[in-house]
């Protein structure tokens, strides 16, 4: 019940322990169709391994070209199984010498492929370039940033950015973004000075039970209901408490990026590429600056004019606010969601957010939606809303985000056939998408093992949005 329907979903695989294979203990699993799947999981220099030593198993890899060997077993079991799947210049064996094993003679062949230095193009230093330019420096690959303003200068330029996802039931974790990219952003944040663990307050506003339901099903490290909060500010609303949550300072965390040796950054508007099967030619105005391996094209709703028929990003007007409040801090490991947000932007300031206005344009701070993150915070913490100072007092920062049509981010290729990459459309959570995707695009392009199954990848990929041509049925005339 595992297998059937994991296994198509899968991505590649390096090795296999095949545990169970004893045909007659587990008669239903060892059919054609998983063998099927294992093979296309599998590319030369995939290594399995296996307790039995089934005739079933021995001819299902010997018919696809994987050598086999036989040595000991453990225990009371004389012999086990080994294989290898090497290319097919190599002599297919089968020997039943006990003490005999497999080696790879292209080990190195494979291993220099692999570790080959690329010099990759990225376009537009927000958090999906930054993160991405992260993601390939650390495997030590040369990264050179391109960006026509500053860095941070659009979306991802907040003030403080708060790592709060929306949790799904935990049997569709496997495959959610939203919880995959939390669990991944815990682990690579902290590395960071710029991060700072926290919780999360996430009030019950709607479907209370169906928040709070979460409880049940998440470890209580991780999660705990609360009827009513003991500490400020004070509400009448039932809450489900994040434990593993965090906040990031965008631009602490883009000088920490910047600083790593193989990442330089060059300010210039890119406004052409040309790529062919192995390099990408970049352009600024009529001038060749550079040849590389692979571009990516990171810059919001911008990324369009790099491409022709580049998916629909929508525009959506967001504002933080924040306001001093040293006279009744909150806990600085403490925030709290509630359609909106709010916690210590430093010791003495509150940071709110955030405005969310679709289908516009327009990054003027505005006292209107100063209105707007002061209506949502007194809606639930009215007594705390109401000793803050007055708005004409209150600071903001207004950007533009960019999100899909069917809310998720664009990671990938546009065109199959060339060496040019996007990675678009985060929307409100590019802090929390950003590193997981980076992840996936750097696998993506180094033909590393990907982090997320196929689903979820298909979700992800840009081409998805392209309308599939249907075959017109001929025309007869009488």
């Amino acid at each position: 019940q595992d297998i059937f329907p994991t296994i198509p979903k899968t991505q590649a695989v390096n090795a296999w322990f095949l545990d169970g294979f004893a045909p007659s203990c587990n008669p239903d699993m060892w059919q054609a169709n998983v063998l099927d799947h294992m093979v296309r999981l599998s590319d030369f220099g995939t290594t399995f391994a296996s307790f039995s030593v089934a005739g079933i198993l021995k001819r299902g890899l010997k018919q696809h070209g994987i050598q086999i060997s036989r040595p000991q077993g453990f225990g009371h079991k004389r012999e086990m199984l080994k294989a290898i799947w090497l290319n097919g210049s190599q002599e297919e064996t089968d020997t039943a010498d006990s003490k005999q094993d497999i080696t790879i003679q292209n080990e190195s062949e494979i291993a220099s492929s692999a570790s080959v230095k690329r010099h990759i193009a990225i376009i537009g230093a927000g958090i999906a370039g930054l993160s991405s330019a992260w993601a390939f420096a650390q495997r030590g690959h040369q990264v050179t940033i391109y960006e026509q303003n500053e860095p941070l200068s659009g979306a991802s330029g907040n003030p403080l950015a708060l790592l709060n996802p929306k949790l799904c039931p935990i049997e569709q974790a496997h495959e959610h973004l939203m919880t995959l990219s939390w669990q991944h952003a815990l682990n690579f944040y902290p590395r960071f000075k710029a991060f700072r663990p926290i919780q999360v307050e996430q009030i019950a506003l709607k479907n209370a039970d169906e928040l709070l339901g979460l409880v049940e099903q998440y470890p209580e490290n991780v999660l705990t209901a609360n009827t009513t909060l003991e500490c400020l500010p004070e509400t009448e609303l039932s809450s489900l408490t994040l434990h593993e949550a965090g906040a990031v300072s965008p631009h602490q965390l883009r000088d920490e990026i910047l600083q790593h040796p193989n990442i330089r950054i060059e300010k210039a508007k890119i406004s052409r590429l040309e790529s062919t099967d192995s390099q990408v030619t970049l352009w600024h105005d009529q001038q060749k600056i550079a040849i590389t391996d692979h571009a990516v094209v990171c810059c919001a709703k911008q990324s369009a004019e790099l491409f022709e028929n580049y998916p629909v990003l929508k525009p959506i007007r967001g504002q933080v606010s924040w306001v001093k409040n040293s006279q009744r801090p909150l806990a600085l490991d403490q925030a709290y969601s509630y359609g909106g947000y709010c916690m210590q932007l430093d010791a003495s300031q509150l940071i709110l957010g955030a405005s969310f206005y679709p289908n516009r344009d327009d990054a003027e701070v505005l006292t209107e939606d100063h209105v707007h993150n002061y209506e949502l915070i007194h809606s639930v913490f009215p007594q705390y809303a109401e000793q803050l100072p007055k708005l004409e007092t209150w600071q903001g920062r207004a950007s533009v985000r960019a999100q899909s049509l069917d809310y998720f981010p664009l990671v990938g290729k546009i065109q199959n056939l060339d060496q040019i990459y996007t990675f678009a459309g985060l929307g409100s959570k590019g802090f929390l998408f950003a590193p997981l995707c980076s992840e996936i695009l750097a696998a993506l392009i180094l033909g590393e093992l990907c982090p997320v199954p196929q689903s979820l990848l298909d979700k992800l990929n840009p081409q998805r949005f392209q309308k599939k041509l249907k075959a017109k049925k001929p025309y007869y005339s009488g």
